[in-house]
């Protein structure tokens, strides 16, 4: 199996003409002819790969109302809980922002219930 994370990240040049490009394009010439190709991208940057997939996934990640959903089942209904991660979000857009991901709302849940609920105030922390 090999993993191309973040196809639309890399530099433009391994994109176009390269090991990476060949790889992708036709992995038998490489002796690769049993191997898999994982390419992970934002949906808008990977239609000039659509030709060569063999299946393509979409994973539209949470709504807002679904961000919204998701913290409140996961603090099991707990108001005063729910309240302080909705000012928390307020006060941090940016932060809040970040949880349309899946994975990025779960880290933040877990940071809220593993710090007694203070959470970080900028992205790098």
């Amino acid at each position: 199996l090999i993993i191309f994370d973040g196809w639309d990240e890399f530099p433009a040049h391994l994109r176009q003409e390269s090991l990476v490009q060949r790889i992708i394009e036709n992995p038998g010439s490489l002796s690769l002819h049993k191997s898999a190709v994982m390419i992970t991208s934002r949906p808008e940057c990977s239609a000039d790969l659509y030709h060569l997939a063999s299946s393509r996934i979409e994973i539209l990640g949470f709504s807002e109302d679904a961000v919204k959903e998701y913290f409140t089942e996961s603090l099991g209904g707990n108001s005063e809980k729910v309240g302080k991660l909705s000012s928390y979000f307020e006060e941090h857009p940016h932060i809040a922002d970040s949880c349309y991901v899946p994975l990025n709302a779960a880290i933040i849940l877990h940071l809220f219930l593993s710090f007694s609920q203070a959470l970080p105030s900028v992205v790098n922390n």
